[in-house]
């Protein structure tokens, strides 16, 4: 069993041996491969994908500027992340990218003007793009739908079922995160449940939101992605292969690795 990890971040980890007993203890747990979202820390994150994905072969890599951080976005952090996206044939996408109005770490203006600029370069790259959304969904499917990107997954989505269904309608993906095993989240396990086969994904968002057993107990990592892979094959009546192999084929036809 082969299950990837879609979205996680490794920027937190103090050093390469830190990276490598995490990415050892995912093998152990079957998780080989995992995308790692360089989007945190202004462009700090983008700036150490390069040297991360030398350092791992197992992991595929995304750059671009976090809603929270649009503050600091400007024409020469746009050309910095072009340059950074062309460094590894790994970084396969832009991102993340989008609108956080729960939040508002950045102004909303300047979440929007990052949003449009990072869709624009992912355009012109012929690039996939990562989205955060977060309470600003029909306002980001406004600005999707004003610059279409190649392809895009709403990652850690938690939407409403009409909000899946949208992004479905234009031929996005789903990725759900850990909260699909939170007791609370029945709308989003709706959201899994009815979403179309070959758009659904599985991620962590390490080291945030880990998932039952583990919530509230450790930091979340890759290997625990395995806990969201069981409760989206038991929401759609699949085993645990039958849903990694899914969900593989799935990341994989998104990213293009």
């Amino acid at each position: 069993m082969n299950v990837i990890d879609a979205h996680a971040h490794f920027d937190d980890l103090e050093d390469q041996q830190a990276v490598a007993a995490v990415l050892e203890r995912a093998a152990q747990a079957g998780v080989r491969e995992v995308v790692a979202i360089g989007a945190t820390r202004g462009i700090g994150a983008a700036e150490q994908i390069p040297a991360l994905l030398a350092a791992n072969p197992q992991l595929y890599g995304t750059c671009g500027v976090h809603p929270h951080d649009a503050s600091i976005f400007e024409p020469r952090v746009r050309e910095r992340l072009a340059v950074l996206f062309a460094s590894h044939p790994r970084i396969l996408a832009i991102g993340e990218t989008g609108l956080d109005f729960h939040y508002d770490f950045s102004p909303r203006d300047a979440q929007r003007v990052a949003f449009r600029a990072q869709l624009a370069l992912a355009r012109e790259l012929d690039a996939p793009v990562v989205l955060h959304i977060r309470e600003a969904h029909e306002e980001a499917r406004a600005i999707l739908d004003e610059l279409p990107p190649p392809r895009a997954v709403v990652h850690c989505f938690t939407g409403s079922v009409d909000d899946a269904r949208a992004y479905l309608d234009r031929g996005y993906w789903l990725s759900f995160s850990g909260i699909l095993t939170f007791p609370k989240s029945e709308v989003i396990r709706e959201a899994a449940r009815m979403a179309a086969a070959d758009r659904v994904m599985v991620e962590t968002d390490s080291p945030y939101l880990t998932p039952a057993p583990h919530r509230k107990i450790r930091r979340n990592e890759p290997s625990y992605v395995v806990h969201t892979l069981a409760k989206l094959a038991e929401l759609r009546g699949l085993d645990l292969a039958e849903a990694a192999e899914l969900t593989a084929a799935n990341t994989r036809a998104f990213f293009g690795f």
